[in-house]
């Protein structure tokens, strides 16, 4: 996970000084993407999270939904209601930008 975290801020110092980058450059960030994706879907998988590309949840069933532009620790609670999300109670959502969602767990016994 260091390794990973090196080669990022490497990256994004390269990015924002609008660095030329080498072909070997460029072949360790796409390969460090790959594997930073093949981590988000399995943690995912393994948090029980639905992507909204596989599957949509019934209509009008609040659960959390995780946004795109916001990261992945950026929820919120909604619903989809057939061609839309609301979310926080009435807000609706653009489609694309959510791309996660999960079912609220259970209340404690009381």
């Amino acid at each position: 996970m260091n390794e990973i975290l090196l080669n990022l801020e490497k990256i994004n110092d390269l990015l924002a000084n609008n660095e030329a980058i080498t072909i070997e450059e460029f072949t360790k960030i796409t390969l460090l993407t790959a594997k930073i994706e093949n981590k988000v879907v399995r943690l995912c998988e393994v948090m029980d999270w639905v992507a909204v590309n596989d599957e949509l949840p019934d209509n009008h069933v609040t659960v959390l939904v995780a946004f795109k532009n916001e990261g992945m620790s950026s929820l919120r609670t909604g619903y989809w209601c057939g061609n839309s999300w609301i979310v926080n109670g009435g807000k609706p959502i653009l489609t694309e930008e959510i791309v996660y969602w999960k079912k609220l767990p259970q209340p404690p016994c009381a």
